[in-house]
């Protein structure tokens, strides 16, 4: 698909509705609508989008360029513009070329999610992208498990978790790891739910 490069919608858009900071609701709707290809539900809901620092950018135009197996779509054409006009940084010739795309970007996404402790985004990207729970993805499941204890968000990590409960609960290096990032951030629940997991977990560690 080629990227125009000029944008067909108004420069400022008033909207009474823009989002200032996009939690985990608005991160969701976000994604949905831009799934959906629904471009007057974003600008009805987000405005110009004065902030995308809890969203994946990369992952929102992914799921617009791919829509329908990139078929000709001149709505679809106008929201990949107004994401590159919210986002200059997007990498669009990552999401074209990379032929692993559709694993590496909903996994930035995912991480992005588990960080920021957005439980609804991160069920929803589990549904939507069959390949970030199985076990090929195992990595890359084992890191969103860690991020995911430096916020207070227990069930999301225990979310994360089931995904490969068996496979976590016998790795003290990734306990440790998530120990740690629990304890940093002084997520006393989760640091007491990790042992019930496995007892043998160094409980003395040392920040570097």
């Amino acid at each position: 698909m080629n990227i125009p490069t000029k944008l067909n919608i108004p420069t400022t858009i008033n909207c009474s509705h823009t989002l200032a900071i996009m939690d985990d609701e608005s991160t969701l709707t976000f994604y949905k609508l831009c799934s959906d290809c629904n471009l007057p539900g974003l600008i009805d809901t987000f405005g110009n989008l004065p902030d995308t620092t809890n969203i994946e950018m990369d992952y929102a135009y992914y799921i617009v360029y791919w829509y329908r197996f990139q078929r000709s779509d001149n709505n679809k054409k106008l929201i990949l513009e107004w994401l590159l006009r919210a986002d200059p940084n997007i990498d669009y010739v990552r999401v074209a070329n990379d032929y692993m795309a559709d694993e590496h970007i909903p996994n930035d996404a995912l991480h992005l999610a588990c960080e920021r402790g957005h439980f609804k985004v991160v069920k929803w990207l589990l549904a939507e992208e069959p390949y970030l729970s199985s076990f090929k993805n195992r990595c890359n499941i084992c890191y969103a498990f860690r991020i995911s204890c430096c916020n207070s968000n227990l069930e999301l990590t225990k979310m994360i978790f089931e995904l490969l409960a068996d496979y976590i609960r016998v790795r003290l290096i990734i306990l440790n790891q998530a120990y740690l990032n629990a304890m940093s951030n002084q997520n006393t629940e989760t640091m007491e739910w990790l042992l019930e997991i496995n007892q043998d977990i160094n409980t003395t560690l040392v920040f570097n």
